[in-house]
């Protein structure tokens, strides 16, 4: 049941996300009185929608995102039979207007000045930046600390209960129990000495368990706050050594830690490690994005796949139920989940002002690259050559957009046959 519920929590968090990105796309827009008419998530079929005054509202089937029409957004848009120079022209004659009074075909998109087009383009990123900053100030402000790893305690948290168990520490019908079961130690015992030297942390306990296999160790650990000794004797565990080397023989005792608690923080503290955190973003966005293409032959190849390269939706909600199904206090968890939310979006934000079309970036490098051409112009005393041809670019825009779709294709089923490991 946990895992169902955060893994459906990470869903919902991207579908808000998305409908915030378009939600600043759409107000900016309306703020400016240009002419919006389609607001919907989602693509393909139409769920339902509902109109309110000229702008169609709207949820559709496939949740792979979202958009909104803005009317003249694309020079192929015909305007009542208008060329987009006739447009400009009568936009310019009444360009002193109110906004309220123009008529519809001076509302197109790209008859507005450039730094409001900016605006328009680039408030759907900012909402995801937005949301970051407050999933970030929440998550820290709920879970504490979860920025940094506290690491593991001398409490034991778990005893495995054979000496041969799988990854996932299960063992097999019959199997022989492993040596800390035999001892008698209990989850709860903290760890004191071993031989009469004390247990100063956890690294130093296993470095003493790894050179003793076969050996029998006096561990003292603290039951109920009274000290008891035990005598434990690590069993032989032969780990395969890399070609052309042999292999290595370590003790295996059967124990895992239970973890420190996270340090918790008030508002004013959470406010202040906010900042760091953001910052902790923007350096795993950029080795995230250098990653993506040296991690897609190893998409393709099936191997194994690391808590830093690209992840899919699945990976997330896979991520979201792990954590939510975790031997972690509520608030660790909901911590958690707000932060993932948090990185994801910085990381969209970023990934969506890339200067590829169709992604916003794409239209501001062009917003930029013909208002730069038409002040060369202006200082050479000749016209302002106008807009570009979006038939000339569209290709690679249509590459970029099947790159991507096949990329997204591609980690859904990297998550479901080869989940991220870690």
């Amino acid at each position: 049941m946990a895992t169902w519920v955060g893994g459906t929590l990470i869903v919902v968090m991207l579908i808000v996300s998305v409908a915030l990105h378009e939600a600043g796309h759409l107000l900016t827009a309306k703020h400016y009185g240009m002419k919006a008419t389609q607001y919907f998530i989602g693509f393909g079929p139409r769920i339902f929608s509902f109109r309110r005054g000229e702008t169609e509202y709207g949820l559709k089937a496939i949740p792979a995102g979202g958009y909104v029409k803005i009317v003249g957004m694309s020079p192929l848009e015909a305007t009542d039979g208008q060329s987009e120079a006739d447009v400009r022209a009568q936009a310019a004659a009444v360009a002193n207007l109110p906004t309220k009074t123009l008529p519809d075909e001076r509302r197109l998109f790209y008859t507005y000045p450039a730094k409001q087009r900016f605006v328009v383009l680039v408030a759907g990123s900012t909402m995801h930046f937005v949301l970051a900053v407050l999933l970030t100030f929440a998550g820290l402000a709920i879970g504490g600390d979860l920025l940094h790893d506290p690491g593991p305690s001398t409490k034991l948290g778990y005893i495995v209960p054979c000496a041969t168990p799988d990854q996932n520490n299960n063992c097999a019908a019959g199997a022989q129990p492993s040596a800390a079961k035999l001892a008698g130690l209990q989850v709860g015992d903290v760890l004191s000495a071993v031989d009469g030297t004390p247990v100063q942390n956890w690294q130093q306990f296993q470095s003493l368990l790894q050179g003793s296999a076969g050996k029998t160790l006096a561990v003292t650990v603290l039951r109920d706050g009274a000290p008891v000794t035990l005598d434990v004797t690590p069993t032989v565990r032969t780990n395969a050594a890399a070609t052309g080397a042999a292999p290595t023989q370590t003790g295996f005792l059967g124990v895992s830690p239970a973890y420190r608690p996270y340090p918790s923080y008030d508002v004013f503290q959470a406010a202040a490690h906010t900042p760091p955190a953001l910052w902790s973003y923007v350096t795993g966005t950029v080795r995230a994005l250098g990653r993506i293409p040296g991690e897609i032959p190893n998409l393709v190849n099936g191997k194994p796949r690391g808590p830093d390269g690209p992840a899919g939706v699945v990976d997330l909600t896979r991520i979201g139920g792990s954590i939510a199904s975790a031997p972690e206090t509520l608030g660790t968890k909901a911590g958690s989940l707000l932060l993932i939310g948090a990185g994801v979006n910085f990381f969209v934000g970023v990934f969506n002002l890339l200067p590829l079309l169709p992604l916003d970036g794409g239209h501001i490098a062009i917003l930029w690259y013909e208002n730069a051409r038409a002040w060369l112009a202006r200082r050479r005393g000749r016209a302002d050559p106008g807009r570009v041809d979006l038939l000339k670019v569209m290709p690679v825009a249509y590459v970029v957009v099947v790159a991507f779709a096949g990329l997204s294709v591609l980690l859904v089923y990297a998550g479901i046959v080869n989940p991220i490991q870690g």
